[in-house]
């Protein structure tokens, strides 16, 4: 009985022990902080962000064409907007404009209303978009595209 009084003596003191001395080191940094931010010597410390830089965006004419719909005439109008973040690259998008206005024709007329429904088809409508234009850069790359106007009809 008398050993296992000590033990949890013992034990309650280095327990005790330990947490002043935790205490006793975190509370003279809080200290200090507290009195550099009362004082108005130092700003409280914010943690900075990274922002990704954005690209130039090069507006697109909208474009209008017929869907591959079977049953039904429809047709897609969309307007889009392109994100370029090298200005090389912008100066061969505008050079090969014809061929990446072709690309985008091609790829939204293959596509059918069904398979434009909805995010997930507006999503890999998208992707399909820039890889198709991407494929026809040869310095350059088009990191984002943005539907700035789509109506299926």
């Amino acid at each position: 009985m008398k050993k296992t009084l000590i033990i949890i003596l013992l034990g309650a003191a280095v327990f005790f022990g330990g947490l002043f001395t935790v205490y006793t080191l975190i509370s003279d940094k809080i200290n200090a902080v507290m009195d550099e931010v009362i004082s108005g010597q130092e700003e409280p410390r914010i943690k900075e962000v990274e922002v990704e830089a954005i690209g130039e965006m090069l507006k697109l004419d909208d474009f209008t064409v017929n869907l591959a719909d079977k049953e039904a005439k429809r047709y897609i109008r969309v307007g889009i907007t392109l994100e370029i973040k090298n200005s090389a690259a912008v100066d061969e998008v505008k050079k090969r404009l014809p061929q990446v206005r072709d690309a985008i024709l091609v790829t939204l007329s293959s596509k059918l209303s069904e398979e434009i429904e909805g995010e997930g088809g507006k999503t890999l409508l998208r992707q399909a978009l820039l890889t198709k234009m991407n494929e026809v850069l040869v310095v350059g790359k088009i990191y984002n595209l943005y539907f700035t106007d789509l109506v299926i009809q």
